[in-house]
């Protein structure tokens, strides 16, 4: 069986339509800002990942202490007795969350292209990073 001109052709076709299929998905895969989604249980608080920022987020038992650093978000203190949200990973990929569970606290990662309609609560203390030191 030989290769003709059209076979090649239809080939060469196929490959160009593949190649700007790829470029166009992963576009909007990278192109998709995330942000952090705060909850405790009443309020709700909207921060971009980009930003670095040290933040008091309210919760049952106290204020917990969240931080974004370098595109990853993570419990840094919180009042709970055993810990585990200080212990558990960084979070920086859309769609993982972690939690205080006793202090009633949950952060998420989502994409800002979502229309959620919620907005960022300015009640939080936030600080920034680059003015904090340790």
């Amino acid at each position: 069986m030989k290769f003709k001109a059209a076979d090649f052709l239809v080939f060469t076709i196929f490959l160009i339509i593949t190649c700007v299929f790829c470029f166009f998905i992963f576009r909007n895969i990278n192109g998709n800002k995330k942000q952090l989604v705060i909850s405790n249980g009443k309020d709700e608080w909207i921060y971009p990942l980009s930003k670095d920022a040290k933040l008091e987020i309210p919760g049952r038992l106290g204020n917990s202490i969240i931080k974004i650093e370098n595109g990853s978000a993570f419990f840094e203190d919180s009042p709970c007795d055993n810990k585990l949200c200080v212990f558990s990973h960084k979070i920086s990929r859309i769609g993982e969350w972690t939690a205080c569970l006793p202090n009633g606290i949950i952060i998420k990662i989502e994409g800002s292209k979502k229309k959620s309609g919620r907005q960022s609560n300015s009640a939080v203390k936030e600080t920034e990073i680059d003015a904090w030191t340790e």
